[in-house]
């Protein structure tokens, strides 16, 4: 799960959790909590990978988990960025136009994290922004944009942006 978010950050307060590589931040703006897990797509490990995201999601009892991402695809940077999605919550996939995975086969870690949260009973969508691919190099402040702008949209908060939109 990578993805460039310095106007999501800026705006939740820090504190640790007991978990590897996971922050757990609370928002008194919103008077809510959230998890912002940031890293590399790893190759190693997956199994422990998820089980620690897993685990952190069924302690804290998650409403619900969103991995962001993007994608290479042959479109214009001159256009809006599309933002693709799939979830496990059929409300959601009927509010927002998101498919459900069908996806068999050979996959990636989002795919691996997607099914061990949808098999623990734990709401996962997955969001990517359709990046172009000679632009391939982040960040890119667009499709951080067009993310974060999603997700306001399902977590109906408004995410202080700074100077993310003159950026993009």
């Amino acid at each position: 799960i990578s993805m460039p978010m310095p106007a999501m950050r800026a705006a939740l307060c820090r504190a640790r959790l007991g978990y590897s590589g996971v922050e757990n931040h609370e928002s008194p703006q919103y008077n809510s909590a959230g998890w912002v897990f940031s890293c590399s797509s790893t190759s190693l490990r997956w199994r422990l990978f998820c089980e620690q995201l897993v685990g952190v999601a069924a302690r804290f009892v998650a409403p619900m988990t969103i991995s962001l991402g993007a994608l290479l695809a042959d479109v214009p940077h001159t256009r809006a960025v599309q933002v693709i999605g799939t979830a496990s919550d059929p409300d959601l996939i009927d509010r927002f136009g998101l498919q459900r995975s069908r996806y068999e086969g050979p996959t990636g870690i989002v795919g691996v994290l997607l099914d061990a949260l949808t098999t623990a009973g734990l709401s996962a969508t997955s969001l990517w922004a359709a990046v172009p691919y000679y632009v391939a190099d982040p960040p890119c402040p667009k499709a951080t944009l067009a993310l974060l702008s999603m997700i306001e949209d399902l977590l109906e908060v408004t995410v202080p942006l700074g100077d993310l939109p003159d950026d993009s």
